[in-house]
């Protein structure tokens, strides 16, 4: 809501005339609209209840900054649960959030449940690459780009991870970033010809991220 945007009571007040609203400061919006409708329509598909894997991920889901969660209902055994969080940029959630989201499923657990709250570690990927360019485009501007679309790639592997319910921790399996999708991504970007070299992480092979870790966006440096 902008300023000047509450103008009006729905009760007269003795003494006052004009009503009106300066610009809000401080908070966060707890959850995008786009979040907000993807939870709706797991819960709608994938109905919960109170001992299985999605009521866990229910639970993980409704606290503020939470951007995804993975289950593993045998975590360590019977009676246990893992649930790895991630924040809304798909990085590792902060100690804060996993300390909220441990307190509310505490308080919700069945009677003699184990639930064991954590954040993945962060994998950093370094991505250094030379492309040719048109005449009319620029290394800094594709560098961003590539940026921008290198990250969306690596979210869209930690949503597909994360958006399954594992039984045991040996169902929850190691994950691969492909190194040709992501010179893929850098050979799409407007303005590039042609990538003479690209390396992740110092090499030009598949990336393996293991199942307590997400792939994080770190250095990139693209020359033309």
């Amino acid at each position: 809501m902008g300023p000047g945007t509450i103008v009006n009571t729905f009760v007269s007040l003795p003494g006052l005339s004009a009503y009106t609203n300066e610009q809000a400061s401080g908070g966060t919006d707890q959850e995008s609209d786009t979040a907000l409708l993807q939870r709706i329509q797991e819960r709608r598909q994938k109905p919960v209840n109170g001992t299985n894997g999605w009521q866990y991920r229910a639970w993980a889901m409704s606290v503020p900054g939470v951007g995804d969660a993975k289950v593993v209902e045998l975590a360590e055994g019977a009676g246990t649960v893992g649930v790895t969080l991630v924040d809304s940029t798909m990085a590792p959630a902060s100690p804060e959030i996993v300390e909220e989201c441990q307190t509310l499923i505490d308080a919700q657990r069945p009677i003699g449940a184990v639930v064991s709250v954590s954040a993945p570690a962060a994998l950093t990927l370094d991505v250094t690459a030379v492309v040719v360019i048109t005449a009319t485009a620029s290394a800094e501007v594709v560098e961003e780009a590539f940026r921008v679309r290198l990250g969306e790639y690596l979210s869209s592997l930690i949503r597909e991870k994360y958006g399954v319910i594992y039984y045991t921790p040996g169902d929850d399996k190691a994950y691969t970033v492909i190194y040709n999708r992501v010179l893929a991504l850098l050979l799409t970007v407007d303005g590039v010809i042609n990538a003479t070299s690209l390396t992740v992480n110092g090499g030009t092979a598949d990336i393996t991220v293991q199942p307590n870790q997400v792939p994080v966006v770190g250095t990139v440096e693209v020359t033309a």
